[in-house]
């Protein structure tokens, strides 16, 4: 547990203990307000995706801008925290499979509205007696898998079967269909339209086909942060699970320019060895860089050389005129904010300069 030196509020932001992860208030309001908005004149909702910054501060934030249908998260741990939080209405994205966690489920929906995601016969059937055994009815929904390398069962028939599967099953509600989208990122505006649209089809098709039988879907989750304005407007789909817009990153940037980073690590300078070369104290300890270095401000002509546990070392070519000295503070925006987010306890939340609040990353860790 990260056991910071701590500022007042209202101090100036740069006086605060490095490494930090900082949220600046006001551009994170930009975003979250940039993506609710769209929604106000949609029968779609968005349904925030809050594993990707795991913060129940940020996430009360999201549901008081409004055109919301509830959370989701990717874990039953998650679920339970941001439960204890207040949240009432959770979807978990993930598979729940083992006895003890189903169990654990049965518990948690008692007291919520929650919402699962199969894929499996032998899921549903023990989904079902645990149901049955503690006087409830779960609702559950279909992960299709439109053929972008992740879980879920194939559209059309294959999803038809398990939907009647479902309806049948004692104490289980099927309320709809649900997929993952991770990979559409094209920076190609229409290709970006049409690959959402083709994937997209598969699982309203598969939506139209179901309701044939007679069995309503009341649900249809599909898209996120990059397409959420594309499969938004589709008639049928009824909840965008949209998850990195609040506090963006680095690589999500090359994608969706009209969200700003909002979170990012503040360094100092503890070291001057060469003319071109500036020390940091953060590193990959609290910057991850499984999905690449980080970056430095945009504003400046300094890039990440290396990183290493406890420190980055910059590259200071670019400089014209100018130079770090120790004790410098530097800007990193995280090149994935919810693999950096995991590494930390805390973000700091800046607000015109001064240290606004200190707010916990209370699911960090809540994987299971």
């Amino acid at each position: 547990m990260e056991r910071p030196i701590f500022k007042p509020i209202g101090s100036s932001i740069y006086e605060i203990d490095t490494p930090a992860l900082v949220i600046n208030l006001n551009t994170m309001n930009h975003n979250i307000k940039t993506l609710h908005s769209f929604f106000e004149n949609q029968k779609c909702k968005v349904r925030p995706f809050v594993s990707t910054h795991m913060c129940p501060s940020i996430a009360h934030k999201q549901i008081a801008a409004g055109n919301t249908s509830g959370i989701s998260v990717n874990s039953l741990s998650q679920a339970n925290l941001f439960a204890e939080y207040g949240f009432g209405d959770i979807f978990i994205t993930n598979k729940i499979v083992s006895s003890e966690k189903i169990k654990k489920l049965c518990s948690l929906a008692q007291k919520i509205n929650l919402a699962i995601s199969v894929d499996s016969l032998n899921n549903i059937k023990d989904l079902s007696e645990a149901a049955k055994f503690n006087k409830l009815t779960l609702d559950v929904a279909i992960d299709i898998n439109n053929g972008l390398g992740y879980c879920g069962v194939a559209p059309g028939s294959p999803a038809v079967e398990l939907a009647k599967t479902i309806q049948s099953a004692k104490n289980l509600r099927f309320i709809g269909l649900t997929n993952y989208e991770n990979a559409l990122f094209f920076k190609d505006r229409e290709e970006l339209i049409r690959k959402s649209h083709e994937h997209a089809q598969q699982i309203l098709d598969t939506r139209e086909r179901i309701e044939r039988f007679g069995l309503k879907v009341q649900v249809v989750m599909i898209g996120a942060t990059h397409n959420y304005d594309i499969v938004g407007k589709m008639s049928g789909v009824t909840e965008v699970p949209a998850g990195s817009y609040a506090l963006m990153d680095s690589n999500y940037m090359k994608y969706k320019e009209d969200f700003l980073p909002a979170a990012r690590i503040l360094a100092s300078v503890t070291s001057r060895p060469e003319p071109a070369i500036a020390i940091l104290d953060s590193g990959q300890k609290s910057v991850n860089v499984d999905s690449g270095p980080p970056i430095t401000d945009i504003m400046s002509n300094i890039s990440v050389n290396a990183l290493h546990a406890e420190h980055t070392i910059l590259d200071l070519e670019g400089l014209s005129g100018q130079t770090l000295k120790l004790k410098d503070k530097v800007w990193l925006i995280p090149s994935d904010i919810t693999l950096c987010a995991s590494l930390n306890d805390y973000f700091r939340v800046e607000k015109n300069g001064k240290l606004e609040a200190m707010w916990d990353i209370s699911a960090r860790g809540r994987y299971k």
